[in-house]
């Protein structure tokens, strides 16, 4: 409930015990998405794991590989992936598949539908399969193929199913598999010494939830937010991010986030590319810039001072919306600052600063 009330020195010194950190929303998108392993219902199954580029054995571990699908380049539409043919005896062929993803983009944020997980997806996805090698020597030309990718919206996961080869129907042999894309959702903190922390979340490809928590720093200049390397963690594994810059739109910062190594379960680099999304709805001054960017102004002052003899008024304050305070006798709001000699607060009407002083009773 919030209350109407005359101001006192006892309700302000409470006040001045409050945390100046701010809060944000996060998103992140992962450029990269998962394939799950393809049975062909006759003992051979194929794997996909990180197109390396190269024309040798593809990327694994001791029979462990990423399942990563990923763009060309960040922000293509052009998909790879490689794959390796499994039967009995073990590795039978491997090569790359190719495939071009649909580019529509609804909401205009940079990231397709395809990999947003508010997103469903139900799209045909041509495609085709290049042989680097065969146990048996068969490298005859693989015929293209369609396959179809469904997803329900607000889900990381959903089903891909092979339909067509070589313009045949082959929905009835059920060649198909499950889909995973990658999002983060949470909340980072920041305060006015530029330190800011990340609490994120994300769905495996299991179902299982992640926390992801992390520690750095922060910059600004004019429109572009800094973010400075940071060690992400769920407690076990640690991923580091490279430096990333974020422009501002509103009250949303995004760019291009990159890790040094997404997935640390394999040696190699993967799942490494992202589209972030920061908002930041906090503005102590109401002038349209967030505070992340927009610092509150010093308790000394600022170059818009009205009045150098500015006093605060008296009468009554609304502190509901604390740090925000309306003074119904200036008919306007006033911003709390809590320094240590004691608390400042801004008059949004005048553009100027004044120490509380408590008045007699």
């Amino acid at each position: 409930m919030k209350y109407l009330i005359i101001v006192t020195l006892s309700i302000l010194t409470i006040h001045l015990a409050y945390s100046s950190t701010k809060k944000a929303t996060i998103t992140a998108h992962c450029y990269s998405f998962q394939l799950s392993p393809l049975d062909w219902k006759d003992g051979d199954i194929t794997y996909f794991t990180t197109y390396d580029g190269t024309s040798g054995q593809p990327y694994n571990s001791n029979g462990i590989v990423s399942s990563e699908v990923k763009p060309t380049t960040i922000g293509s539409s052009a998909y790879r992936t490689d794959f390796l043919g499994i039967d009995a005896l073990g590795i039978y062929s491997y090569g790359t598949v190719s495939m071009t993803i649909p580019s529509t983009d609804s909401d205009n944020n940079g990231v397709p539908d395809f990999l947003q997980k508010e997103k469903s997806v139900n799209s045909s996805v041509n495609y085709n399969a290049v042989t680097h090698w065969d146990r048996y020597g068969d490298y005859e030309a693989t015929p293209p193929a369609t396959v179809l990718f469904t997803r329900s919206a607000n889900s990381s996961s959903g089903t891909y199913q092979i339909t067509h080869s070589d313009g045949v129907n082959i929905t009835s042999y059920n060649y198909s598999g499950t889909w995973h894309i990658n999002s983060w959702t949470g909340e980072v903190t920041y305060d006015e010494n530029k330190n800011i922390t990340i609490n994120v979340s994300s769905l495996t490809a299991e179902g299982a939830t992640v926390n992801v928590t992390g520690t750095g720093q922060y910059n600004y200049i004019s429109e572009t937010l800094s973010l400075g390397g940071i060690n992400l963690t769920d407690g076990a594994d640690t991923i580091q991010t490279k430096n990333a810059e974020l422009v501002r739109s509103g009250s949303t910062y995004s760019g291009q986030l990159s890790l040094k190594d997404g997935e640390v379960d394999t040696p190699w680099v993967d799942y490494a590319n992202w589209k972030v999304f920061i908002m930041d709805r906090n503005d102590h001054d109401s002038d349209g810039i967030p505070d992340l960017t927009d610092p509150e102004p010093t308790a000394s002052g600022n170059e818009e001072t009205k009045s150098s003899q500015y006093v605060l008024p008296g009468g009554w304050y609304w502190l509901g919306a604390y740090p925000w305070a309306y003074s119904h006798q200036e008919q306007g709001w006033l911003y709390c600052h809590p320094t240590g000699d004691g608390l400042y607060m801004y008059s949004v009407q005048n553009k100027s600063w004044s120490k509380y002083q408590p008045q007699s009773q």
